[in-house]
């Protein structure tokens, strides 16, 4: 596999896996899930999260051939130029930011970290301020939260792996997540469960339907409450008050335990 052809496309934005998987594809042809994770040295479960990523971007797509249903590449020099274009985008954003950046940093006087743990809320731009609530909530022991699936994985798709790193590393969390009820939804769910060790410690439960969850995600974790918007801007808000994050939690376990365990 050439490795500057991986770099280039984790450049684009793909993750290692997704660059492995789409380079796989150009190299070697049409293949089904079977074959891919063996290329790969993946379980076909970590397969099928990383296929959805890449079809989401559309740069891929299912054909039938026979019996066999094969992964294919679509429109390479089109799908390539999009995520190109994508990423200068953010680019020309990240410079047009730089001097206001430069000003904030050169500051005379620069808060302490006694300063900022003292604050009661706290603000988060862009895809690697939200990275930092997920990992900080994901490193305690209790991690609840309203999540639109659907959201996260059109606007985070590296969310799942963090998920995934995160619950398999750290032998002490138990995540409650209740999910948007679409069909699209509960098959994240049962995939991504099944790529988890102990998968008792991931429980979800799906909203009724015609009930949905508007902001991408919200997380109630350690003490604070966290409110993430995802888009071409993510955006994060985290409050750390006990009274609030008592509430949240009280009000979460109340709506949890109205709702029904999901059938496997």
């Amino acid at each position: 596999m050439d490795n500057n052809l991986q770099k280039y496309l984790e450049n684009l934005g793909l993750s290692d896996i997704e660059a492995k998987l789409y380079l796989t594809l150009l190299e070697k042809g049409p293949k089904n899930v079977q074959e891919l994770a063996y290329e790969l040295g993946v379980n076909r479960t970590t397969s099928y999260v990383y296929l959805n990523h890449l079809f989401e971007k559309g740069l891929i797509s299912r054909v039938t051939k026979g019996n066999k249903s094969l992964m294919v590449p679509t429109d390479i020099e089109s799908n390539l130029k999009k995520l190109l274009e994508k990423r200068i985008e953010t680019t020309k954003e990240i410079q047009a930011d730089f001097n206001t950046m430069i000003k904030t940093i050169t500051a005379p006087r620069q808060p302490s970290a006694e300063d900022i743990d003292d604050f009661e809320i706290k603000h988060y731009k862009g895809k690697n301020g939200i990275r930092k609530i997920y990992e900080e909530a994901l490193a305690g022991k209790e991690f609840r939260s309203y999540v639109n699936l659907s959201l996260v994985t059109r606007y985070s798709p590296d969310n799942t792996d963090l998920f995934l790193k995160a619950i398999n590393k750290n032998p002490d969390l138990i995540v409650m997540e209740i999910l948007d009820s679409t069909e699209s939804t509960a098959n994240q769910a049962s995939i991504f469960v099944e790529g988890l060790k102990d998968k008792e410690r991931y429980q979800y439960r799906f909203l009724p339907k015609g009930m949905h969850i508007t902001a991408a995600d919200t997380l109630i974790y350690e003490g604070k409450v966290s409110i993430i918007n995802l888009g071409e801007k993510p955006t994060g808000v985290v409050l750390k008050d006990i009274n609030y994050y008592q509430n949240s939690k009280d009000l979460f376990d109340l709506i949890w335990n109205t709702l029904p365990a999901p059938q496997k």
